[in-house]
Parts: C-alpha cells; structure tokens; sequence
C-alpha cells in the first residue's frame, strides 16, 4: 500500500509513465461512476501530451524518498499579457525551456545545444535574457551557471 506523497509501490521516476496504477482502486471507481475522471491511467498521459502539443517543457518528477514531487512548467504570464512570448528569439525561448527542465546550466551546457551557431551569439541571447531579467547568473567565473530568475 502507497503512502501519501510518495511514488506508489513498485514505480520509480523513471518508470512512472509506463507503470501507473491507482493508489486506492476503490476511491477510483467512486470517481469514474461519478464522472469526475474519464478513465484509469491516463491523468499523467494527458499532461505529457499537453505540454508537448504546447511545445512546453515536459513535467520534472523527483522522489526525494519521503515524497514525490512533479513540477508543471507553463507560459511565463508576461507572455499571455503581451501576446509576443516575451519577444524572444528561438535560441532564447530554448535557453528557457531548457533551464525551466534542468533548474541550471553552465555557459557550455547552453552553447552544447547550439552546435551550429557562433559562441558569441549564444553569450548575446544570455545577456540580453540575463538584462531583461528572466534569467540570472549565479557563481563566479569558472563555476557560472544560469538558472529562471528568482521570483520570474
């Protein structure tokens, strides 16, 4: 039997897409008489396939052993505000993502994914993020890394 916040028996984070189950089959089945859910497995399914039909980022999941944490990342609200998705160029709208799903990264795991474009023009999209305030450095100058501005 599962407990509560943490990933039920038997799944992992790594296996959680392919091996859902129901906590409690019998809460379940009161929810699906009831019309509250369309079928048994398909809750995670669906979010997955959202935020890639979105071209979001796909959902972070992280079992710290005492609990399971699933972190959703949407549209910053700015970009619903003023409708231009925060008037960013495609290497920046990756940059983001990208740091949305990974927390962090160094200069070279930001220019890594751009095999083909300039270093300089990497750096230019990483100080213009960086000056607009979506995204800040921390740590010195051999351990820089970039992560989502607190609070953004």
């Amino acid at each position: 039997m599962g407990q509560s916040g943490r990933v039920a028996a038997g799944r992992t984070v790594d296996n959680i897409l392919a091996e859902q189950v129901s906590r409690n089959p019998v809460i379940q089945s009161i929810l699906y008489e009831a019309g509250y859910v369309e079928a048994f497995g398909q809750g995670l399914d669906t979010v997955v396939a959202v935020l890639k039909r979105e071209e979001l980022p796909p959902p972070r999941f992280h079992d710290t052993g005492a609990s399971f944490i699933v972190t959703v990342f949407g549209r910053a609200m700015d970009a619903y505000l003023n409708g231009d998705d925060l008037g960013l160029n495609e290497p920046q709208r990756v940059i983001l993502n990208f740091l949305r799903t990974h927390g962090e990264a160094s200069p070279r795991e930001l220019r890594a994914l751009f095999p083909q474009r300039a270093e300089r023009s990497v750096q230019r999209d990483l100080k213009g993020m960086v000056d607009e305030g979506l995204i800040e450095t921390v740590g010195g100058s051999r351990s820089l890394r970039y992560r989502l501005r607190s609070g953004g």
